[in-house]
């Protein structure tokens, strides 16, 4: 019973097209022409279009897509043609389009986009208002770009990884509506038909708002793209912290806090929002595969901390789940040496500290100040063996007997 009620509820594409037929051919009947049933052609030419547009519905419905949907845009030429047609006449027409809009989730334009991905959700990031938005916002500025325009392809937006993360591409684009049978398989970025022996892949579509959106936040069109990024504006810490666990999941390394980045600037506003005392380093390469993936060139990168990556982990959990690796904080990285020690009477001076320490004080206390340090009974063999190890140069026998006494 349930199942027949939503059968009911959804109002098809031809559904509503033999619906607006049928009202259309009430009004149209005085009219010579239209005496007999309305012809696909004469439907055709009444809504402003060519006179094989009915007709081309009907079939890609029946045989290619049964869950075709019309795009505003088209409805619109809909609407003008017809009270262009039928004056005052058209009420019922327009009321019969409108609940078509109301009862489906239309894209705004016809296309080659909409053909191929009737479901692509254009305004996905109009406002990024949602941890899920603002994750998959950095994972773009990772994996992502957007071609400069071409003649034949403007407005294109392409994303690539390697094959072993496939159920992100996968979680991405259901998330935005991409028709999965278009995803490219490549080997060594050359393209193959054989999903197989692919070990990259790569989705790539042509809109223009899921563009302009994107380039409000900052995605910078063109190849300067990945030195030139900037931290986008977004409205709260937490979206913050999902923007950035999504770019660690495109550009981080696997159980680290460490991210790669060919801007600088990037880095800079990254330790300035939350306040990082870590440096930003360069690595120099002529091209590598990072994560799987060929960067070429040079990169900046910069440790995140433990504190701050667990912060990440714990505000986003549908983040890539192999990279979702707790770290331990420095504090806890101490105590669990500390613990080490303890079993293994390991001595927790430096080198160099037990360098100036052997000569400003006895083995005794020595290893007393060790244990009022770090809580750890060390003895005079210990400590001897370290300084053997390390080949520092020790007073001589008698040197703290002689201090005694002067």
């Amino acid at each position: 019973m349930k199942n027949s009620q939503k059968r009911e509820d959804i109002y098809t594409t031809l559904a509503f097209i033999e619906e607006l037929r049928a009202s259309i051919q009430k009004i149209a009947s005085s009219k010579v022409l239209y005496k007999e049933r309305l012809s696909n052609q004469n439907f055709s030419i009444i809504l402003g279009q060519n006179k094989k547009y009915i007709e081309n519905l009907k079939h890609k419905m029946k045989y290619t897509s049964p869950d075709f949907i019309i795009a505003l845009d088209k409805l619109e030429i809909f609407k003008n043609n017809i009270q262009s047609r039928f004056k005052e006449r058209s009420n019922n027409e327009i009321k019969i389009i409108e609940k078509y809009i109301k009862l489906n989730k239309l894209p705004r334009f016809t296309g080659k986009t909409f053909k191929y991905h009737p479901n692509l959700e254009r305004d996905y990031f109009k406002t990024i208002d949602t941890k899920e938005k603002a994750y998959w916002l950095g994972w773009l500025f990772a994996e992502g770009w957007i071609e400069s325009p071409r003649p034949d392809k403007d407005h294109l937006i392409g994303v690539g990884l390697n094959k072993k993360d496939e159920i992100q591409l996968e979680h991405f684009i259901k998330t935005i509506g991409y028709n999965p049978k278009y995803i490219r398989f490549k080997k060594d970025r050359v393209r193959t038909k054989n999903y197989e022996e692919a070990n990259y892949l790569e989705i790539g579509f042509q809109c223009l708002e899921f563009k302009n959106h994107l380039v409000n936040y900052g995605l910078i069109v063109g190849k300067a793209k990945s030195k030139n990024i900037e931290l986008p504006r977004l409205s709260s810490r937490d979206l913050y912290l999902a923007f950035l666990l999504g770019f660690f999941d495109g550009d981080g390394d696997q159980g680290t806090s460490l991210i790669n980045t060919g801007s600088k600037i990037f880095l800079k506003q990254i330790k300035e929002y939350f306040n990082l005392d870590f440096k930003i380093g360069y690595k120099i390469s002529i091209g590598g595969y990072i994560e799987g993936r060929f960067v070429k060139g040079s990169v900046y990168r910069m440790s995140l901390g433990a504190e701050l990556f667990n912060e990440m982990l714990e505000n986003y959990k549908k983040s890539l789940q192999r990279k979702r690796i707790w770290l331990q904080s420095k504090e806890e990285k101490i105590k669990r040496a500390i613990e080490l020690a303890n079993k293994k009477k390991k001595l927790m001076f430096t080198k160099e500290e037990l360098e100036e320490l052997i000569w400003k004080m006895s083995m005794v206390k020595i290893a007393k100040k060790h244990k009022d340090i770090y809580g750890i009974k060390i003895n005079n063999r210990t400590i001897g063996k370290y300084v053997e190890k390390w080949n520092i140069k020790k007073p001589p026998h008698g040197f703290w007997n002689k201090k005694k006494i002067t």
